[in-house]
Parts: C-alpha cells; sequence; structure tokens
C-alpha cells in the first residue's frame, strides 16, 4: 500500500472508530446512526474521487491520491442542509468530531506524498492545516460536552474560511480552476455561502 493510501486508509478507519465510539455520543446511542455516518463517508469517499475527475480530469480508479477534501464534504453538506431537523442535531455534532481529526491525518499523507504543498517560500501548508484541524477538534470536543450547539456548522465555518485563505499558499492549480479562482477556494466560498444562507 502506498503511502498516500496508506494515510487515508488511517485517516477513515480512526474517523469510523469515532463514530462508534460510545463515549463521544451525549445522546441515546443507536446503532443504525452510527452506520449511516459512516455510508455517508464511503459515499463522500467517492464524491470526493468524482470532483476531482471534473475539476482536473484525474483518474477515477488512482487511490494514491487524486482526492478533493471539499468533494467529500458534499454529501455531509447536502444532509445537514436537509436532513438536520430530522435526523437532529447530535447526529452532525458527532461528524464535527470524527471529519477534522481523520482529515488531519489524511492531510500528513499528502505531506508525505509531497502534494497539495503549494510553492510559496516552500511553506509545508499540509503541516499547518493538519495542526489547525487538530486545534478545530480539541475546540469543538470542549465546545461539545453537555451543550446543544450546531457544532457542524461551527465547524464548517471555521474550515471554510481558513482553507479560503490556505489556499492563497497553495498553489494548487492541479485541482483545476473555476472563473480563474483555485477549485478548492472557489468551492469554499460557495458552500461557506450556502451553510450561512440555510441558517437564516
Amino acid at each position: 500500500m502506498e503511502s498516500g493510501s496508506f494515510f487515508l486508509f488511517v485517516g477513515f478507519s480512526v474517523g469510523t472508530f469515532l463514530c462508534f465510539f460510545d463515549r463521544l455520543y451525549t445522546y441515546p446511542k443507536k446503532t443504525s446512526s452510527k452506520v449511516n455516518l459512516v455510508c455517508i463517508g464511503c459515499v463522500g469517499i467517492i464524491s470526493s474521487k468524482v470532483f476531482h475527475y471534473i475539476l482536473s480530469e484525474g483518474n477515477l480508479f488512482n487511490f494514491n491520491g487524486g482526492y478533493v477534501f471539499l468533494g467529500f464534504l458534499f454529501p455531509f453538506i447536502i444532509c445537514w442542509l436537509f436532513l438536520k431537523q430530522r435526523v437532529g442535531i447530535e447526529f452532525f455534532n458527532v461528524l464535527s468530531i470524527c471529519i477534522p481529526f481523520s482529515h488531519s491525518i489524511g492531510r500528513l499523507g499528502c505531506f508525505v506524498n509531497s502534494c497539495c504543498k503549494g510553492d510559496f517560500n516552500d511553506l509545508p501548508v499540509t503541516l499547518l492545516e493538519a495542526f489547525f484541524l487538530v486545534c478545530l477538534t480539541i475546540f469543538l470536543l470542549k465546545k461539545y460536552k453537555g451543550k446543544k450547539e450546531d457544532l457542524f456548522f461551527i465547524y464548517m465555518t471555521h474550515y471554510l474560511i481558513f482553507r479560503i485563505f490556505i489556499e492563497f499558499f497553495r498553489e494548487d492549480h492541479i485541482r483545476g480552476m473555476i472563473l480563474t479562482i483555485p477549485a478548492s477556494q472557489f468551492l469554499s466560498v460557495l458552500f461557506l455561502l450556502i451553510i450561512f444562507v440555510k441558517r437564516k
């Protein structure tokens, strides 16, 4: 197994473990909810490959890299927009802990693969993003304790704003451009606007 696939596998495995980790839940535990979280994650991996294929004509069947993380988030955002009231806020609060921590592991794979790193003064943006994601996970965990806030909204706004900023340094043109704007930056702005409009 190559390094990129290895870190992706580890990140997804950790996220799956967290989804099934009983102490993470502050509401009556439902196995079906945990399975749904993992199923959406599997759809997210497929979505991330499809996004990469559309934006940069990447290879759909190359699993050692070639993913768009915002494509992974896309099915989760759709579910949050349309199913939040139905399935309950706790479902998405658990996601808000699992996703950023798993994502931080995946970014270590990007660093090892020397991809997604940008060319701005050799700035290790993948390590910087991994550090930010760990700090964000800790921040969300502290807010999670005994509170009923919409942590998915908090996670998305913090991460998307950070992603808009970090894209200025990544120079990751392999992910494609939309209207002369780096695709990931464009999608971050679009998703941010959507969740704010939906929030209101």
